[in-house]
This record gives structure tokens, C-alpha cells and sequence, in this order.
């Protein structure tokens, strides 16, 4: 078993990404179309974004800005 890593999200991460936040049960956004494509990019570009994964795939992730 390889234990998760983190590390700094990339733009190849975002098919992923959406589909663990649209999985979510707890924190569920109402309106997923509110969050823009470009809204995205500007976090990838400006914020800390930070993935946590596993052999298989990208498990979590955290966002933040100041």
C-alpha cells in the first residue's frame, strides 16, 4: 500500500478534481455552475492548491487564499 502524498495540483488534475468535489456528500455546493473554469484557474494560479494522492488516483484536495 503506498501511503498518500501531497502535492501542488496542475491543470491535468482538474477532470479529477471535479469529480471528487461533485462526489461529496458533506459540504455539497448547491449550484456546482457557480464555479467557473476561470475561477479554477485563477486558485491554481494564485492560491496554495494542493492534492493528496494514492497509486491510484488523486484522492482530496485543499484550497486556500489569503
Amino acid at each position: 500500500m503506498t501511503p498518500p502524498r501531497l502535492r501542488a495540483a496542475t491543470r491535468n488534475d482538474l477532470p479529477r478534481l471535479y469529480e471528487v468535489r461533485h462526489g461529496t456528500a458533506e459540504n455539497r455546493l448547491t449550484n456546482p455552475a457557480l464555479v467557473t473554469d476561470e475561477e479554477v484557474a485563477w486558485y491554481l494560479d494564485h492560491a496554495i492548491f494542493l492534492v493528496s494522492e494514492d497509486a491510484g488516483a488523486v484522492q482530496g484536495f485543499i484550497c486556500v487564499n489569503r
